[in-house]
């Protein structure tokens, strides 16, 4: 994973960034911000198709249907049948699922089971530990809901190291 890198050119086995970095690598993904990008804006008409919202059109398995072995997820995507918010939830359930796609794949097996994504609440911090929680189970505000909030915020982060900073970060 790198941060804050350009990257000046994608070949089929290595990315090579603008400072010169040569990353060799199998399989690229590739992660952007809300918005359509100037990216997306700039893929060939003739096998992408660009919606509205300028997000590249798929199919319900994520596929780009005039490349069936090519897939667009996350903020640079829509499944046509269902379109999503372009929210960190959807685009986690959308690589999870292209990763057990890919993986199941690449064992020989026939992927029947298109993409559903499963709606698992959201939660918004207001300021002086105060939360807006809302979930399938029920709505909730105040001190309560803020412990969920950086609970689940915790449990989101990769490492051992930042999953231990963060509440010493938040008694300062």
């Amino acid at each position: 994973l790198r941060t804050n890198s350009i990257v000046q050119e994608v070949q089929k086995d290595k990315v090579i960034l603008k400072d010169g970095t040569q990353i060799k690598c199998g399989l690229i993904v590739w992660s952007t911000g809300v918005g359509s990008q100037p990216l997306v804006q700039m893929l060939p008409k003739e096998y992408f198709d660009i919606n509205k919202r300028g997000l590249i059109s798929t199919d319900n398995f994520l596929r780009v249907p005039k490349l069936p072995n090519v897939y667009a997820l996350g903020d640079c995507a829509a499944i046509n049948s269902a379109p999503l918010t372009q929210t960190a939830q959807v685009a986690q359930q959308e690589g999870a699922y292209l990763a057990r796609l890919l993986n199941q794949k690449a064992l020989g097996k026939q992927v029947t089971e298109p993409f559903s994504f499963h709606w698992m609440g959201s939660m918004a911090y207001i300021g002086h530990y105060d939360a807006l929680l809302d979930t399938p189970t029920g709505r909730l505000r105040g001190w309560v809901s803020w412990v969920f909030w950086r609970s689940a915020y915790l449990t989101r982060l990769g490492s051992i190291k930042n999953r231990l900073q963060v509440p010493f970060d938040l008694l300062r």
